[in-house]
């Protein structure tokens, strides 16, 4: 079973659970960890340790806050460490739409697939509106 975690700064992660679960419901297979400033990268890391032990070897769908910050750097690293970076997908700039989309199409796609169709979405996941 593909997995899906949400990692990024403070409370974002939290708030997009909170969002995702009143949408589409509690999943088993969608994990969300924040890095706060009192846990720094060490509790970050622990944290995230946690899932990927739960996380039996299955494919794994990271989407993150933002490129280049430091939980998306010690989630490649966590995932590098485990061997198993190779068969996870990562994708930055997280967003409700495009975590409603990732969850609902987990069993739809193959891996490739799932990243060409979350490719081509992101497009609707964002849009400008004139009221």
């Amino acid at each position: 079973m593909k997995q899906v975690i949400v990692v990024g700064h403070g409370g974002f992660p939290g708030g997009l659970q909170s969002a995702a679960e009143m949408i589409l419901g509690k999943r088993d297979n969608v994990h969300y960890v924040g890095m706060t400033e009192e846990m720094g990268v060490h509790g970050f890391t622990q944290a995230l340790s946690k899932i990927l032990e739960s996380i039996s070897g299955g494919e794994v769908v990271v989407l993150a806050d933002i490129l280049g910050g430091s939980p998306l750097n010690n989630t490649a690293a966590c995932l590098n460490e485990r061997g198993i970076l190779e068969k996870s997908m990562i994708f930055t700039g997280a967003n409700l739409p495009s975590l409603i989309f990732v969850i609902s199409s987990l069993d739809d796609y193959t891996m490739g697939e799932l990243k060409e169709q979350t490719l081509l979405e992101q497009a609707n996941f964002f849009s400008f509106i004139r009221l």
